[in-house]
């Protein structure tokens, strides 16, 4: 897991630690956890396409 920094880290795992019940840890884990970065990855993927868009003048017109 690479979260942004040490205390969101410590925030998510104090909160799957509250959770009450197996498929609320679960949810937290896996949607927060493990979802995170790949939508960081997403995210930087398509600033990268926007930018190179913009630089491109092939691609202005449509």
């Amino acid at each position: 897991m690479s979260l942004e920094n040490a205390w969101s880290k410590k925030f998510l795992d104090t909160w799957v630690e509250k959770a009450k019940d197996y498929p609320t840890k679960a949810l937290i884990t896996i949607a927060v956890k493990e979802l995170y970065p790949q939508q960081k990855l997403r995210l930087e993927a398509q600033h990268a396409l926007i930018d190179g868009s913009a630089w491109s003048p092939d691609s202005w017109n449509d």
